[in-house]
């Protein structure tokens, strides 16, 4: 899990593909069922998701916690990664940094069980978030690197790896890198089917596009895409960056129009900072319309 629907993205229960790998395929003999404790883990793991996804981030720690110590009573390596990897996750949407961090720790520590190379990555990529949050852009970077290295024959994270590494291309000002980054992404993020990493994907294209008519064309696919999928803050981000390229262009009604919708957007989910952010660029566009 590395976000939510009330911030980046909706939490994954992992434990769930896991367990249907149990299934038998073909004409093998049928697996073992899985133990008590086993089956008790993923149920916590699911219920810790729902809680989550409704906000209710509290709840979802005490029972991510349940969870971790079942997984860790029968030393399930990869049940305890992914607890470990959304709790880290709840911290962070929390601002609880230090706790996310050492939720971490023993997924990037070379000692300890032998947890997958995917698992690393997506810590390694959790760490990295922590640090572009707090404005640490070399180690952000080594992060994001090692991340990329752990992905090495492919993972499910490639893709969030490569928006988050044009992200941080961006904010360093390198358009160039940043757009080429964005570019392996959207293809891998497509190849995957993650529709909202596909539409972040679009969203830093638009971002690195050298002429503000370009972007017009990958945020109106990011906002197709973030519709489908219900995700408000999503379409929010796509409203505010059509809006910010029609008023690079001059199309002022346009933009003032997307402003709008962004702000009715941050008003129905009550997302103060949201709204303000659209509030201001109408207040600045209304005061560029009337000149000097």
């Amino acid at each position: 899990m590395s976000g939510t629907r009330r911030g980046d993205a909706p939490p994954r229960i992992r434990r769930m593909l896991w367990l249907m790998a149990l299934l038998p395929i073909g004409c093998a003999a049928p697996a073992a069922a899985p133990s008590a404790l086993e089956a008790q883990g993923a149920a916590l793991n699911h219920r810790a998701g729902k809680a989550y996804a409704e906000g209710d981030f509290a709840r979802a720690v005490i029972l991510y916690r349940q969870s971790l110590r079942a997984d860790r009573a029968i030393e399930n390596t990869d049940g305890i990664a992914a607890d470990l990897l959304d709790l880290a996750t709840v911290y962070r949407q929390t601002g609880d940094r230090t706790a996310a961090r050492a939720c971490l720790a023993p997924l990037v520590s070379a000692r300890g069980l032998p947890f997958s190379a995917a698992r690393r990555a997506e810590a390694s990529l959790l760490q990295a978030l922590l640090d572009m949050e707090e404005g640490q852009t070399r180690p952000a970077a080594l992060w994001l690197a090692r991340a990329r290295a752990y992905c090495r024959r492919r993972c499910r994270a490639l893709g969030t790896v490569l928006n988050a590494q044009s992200s941080l291309a961006l904010a360093q000002g390198d358009a160039a890198g940043a757009h080429a980054l964005a570019a392996q992404a959207l293809h891998d993020n497509r190849a995957q089917g993650n529709d909202q990493e596909t539409a972040r994907s679009l969203r830093l294209l638009a971002a690195s596009e050298p002429g503000a008519p370009q972007a017009l064309t990958p945020l109106g696919q990011a906002l197709r895409l973030d519709k489908q999928a219900g995700f408000p803050t999503g379409i929010f981000l796509d409203l505010m960056g059509l809006g910010r390229t029609d008023e690079r262009i001059g199309a002022w009604p346009a933009a003032k129009a997307y402003y709008l919708r962004a702000l009715a957007v941050a008003q129905a989910t009550g997302n103060a900072t949201q709204a303000g952010q659209a509030h201001a660029r109408l207040i600045l566009l209304d005061r560029r319309a009337k000149g000097p």
